[in-house]
């Protein structure tokens, strides 16, 4: 614990990243709100995420962790590692509040892991859905059908894109998962629950080239992240970072720990107590980290050697 203490305190005189980010995203909620956006949230945790009581949730740290590529191997057998689990559920049996923060959808998270191991809280749709243990809505950030429409066209353009409603994905092409959906038009999509819209490039250059079109196109209404083959776009001041924030205020913990791998992880690494990243993760994203590890178990047991 001595050594958060020492970290915070740096931070603190320099340079505290995660209140500076935590201020950025209440201010452009306040901006969005005026126009397109649509924050809807519950202001306090339904339950403790994960059976504690709030004293014991003071003196807990939690993690937050990305999931593709980070925790979630797609081209893997098993797509989670052994070591990672382990450890994750360790760190749970000695207090720790282990979650994820994703570009994914919330049933796209639990179709993929429900069978390997549960969270104890999911930032999803890079941070404009907040989800507590058992499925609670939190608090989420919302486009308009609208700003969706003209996003929906921009995409009929491009190779691939989905959209990101109902914590599912919608998309005009055929579909493999459970928690997808093809349609073939906006109109078929229910509801005013839209969280983002994906657009998928062939390189990190395209995705990157598509993200500053979007923000160039549609100003502070969105916010557009990418990474190595997709860019994503959610109501203006959302983030993975400020999400993150607004969890760890939540849950009252007393740090909150990230970890990720690409371009749209680095507002959650900067507003971490302390993050990490991997030796081949993007010199930008090594950069907003604390420390390089090469596993969800190292930054884990990495941790615990300092006392956490």
């Amino acid at each position: 614990m001595q050594f958060f203490l020492a970290l915070a305190m740096e931070r603190f005189a320099g340079f505290f990243r995660g209140k500076r980010v935590a201020n950025q995203f209440r201010e452009d909620e306040d901006s969005a709100l005026a126009g397109d956006g649509k924050a809807i949230c519950d202001c306090r945790w339904p339950a403790p995420c994960s059976g504690r009581s709030e004293e014991q949730a003071m003196g807990s740290v939690a993690i937050a962790s990305d999931f593709d590529s980070t925790l979630y191997f797609r081209d893997r057998e098993p797509c989670m590692r052994d070591e990672d689990i382990s450890a994750i559920r360790q760190f749970r049996e000695e207090g720790g509040i282990f979650g994820v923060c994703t570009g994914r959808p919330y049933y796209g998270v639990l179709e993929a892991a429900a069978e390997v191991i549960s969270f104890d809280f999911h930032i999803c749709t890079s941070g404009a859905r907040i989800i507590g243990r058992q499925g609670e809505s939190i608090a989420d950030r919302r486009l308009s059908r609208r700003l969706v429409q003209e996003l929906w066209e921009l995409g009929r353009n491009l190779p691939f894109m989905v959209v990101q409603a109902n914590d599912r994905l919608y998309s005009p092409r055929p579909v493999s998962k459970n928690f997808q959906v093809q349609v073939q038009s906006l109109d078929e999509i229910p509801g005013e629950a839209f969280y983002g819209v994906s657009f998928y490039a062939d390189t990190p250059e395209a995705a990157a080239d598509l993200a500053a079109y979007a923000s160039r196109r549609w100003g502070g209404s969105i916010s557009a992240y990418h990474n190595s083959i997709c860019m994503d776009a959610v109501a203006g001041g959302v983030s993975k970072g400020g999400a993150l924030m607004q969890v760890k205020s939540l849950l009252n913990v007393s740090a909150i720990a990230a970890i990720g791998d690409s371009y749209n992880d680095i507002s959650m690494l900067e507003a971490a107590d302390i993050s990490f990243t991997f030796p081949d993760s993007p010199a930008e994203v090594q950069a907003a980290a604390d420390h390089i590890v090469t596993s969800v178990a190292d930054a884990v047991a990495l941790l615990g050697k300092h006392g956490v």
